[in-house]
């Protein structure tokens, strides 16, 4: 689990569009977004493409997070949409 201080330190690098933070982001939440995405879907194909989908998503609209919950509650919830 991420401390609120790096979690607002990632937010703000990913917002300035730095690469790395889209790394390192992926790297802690992509398991557990194909994890939620897959109990959803039930197939891994699909589970993946959702994957893809969510990071891609959380990159373009990192903008409009508003940091009134975690991020992870935000990833869940982006990743629950693009799975359905």
């Amino acid at each position: 689990m991420m401390s609120a201080d790096s979690e607002l330190a990632l937010v703000e690098r990913l917002r300035g569009g730095e690469q790395a933070a889209l790394e390192s982001l992926m790297e802690r939440f992509a398991p557990r977004v194909y994890r939620l995405a897959y109990g959803i879907t039930r197939n891994e194909a699909d589970a993946e493409e959702v994957v893809q989908d969510v990071f891609l998503t959380l990159f373009r609209k990192i903008s409009s997070f508003e940091g009134r919950s975690a991020l992870s509650t935000w990833i869940y919830r982006v990743t629950t949409n693009a799975a359905l």
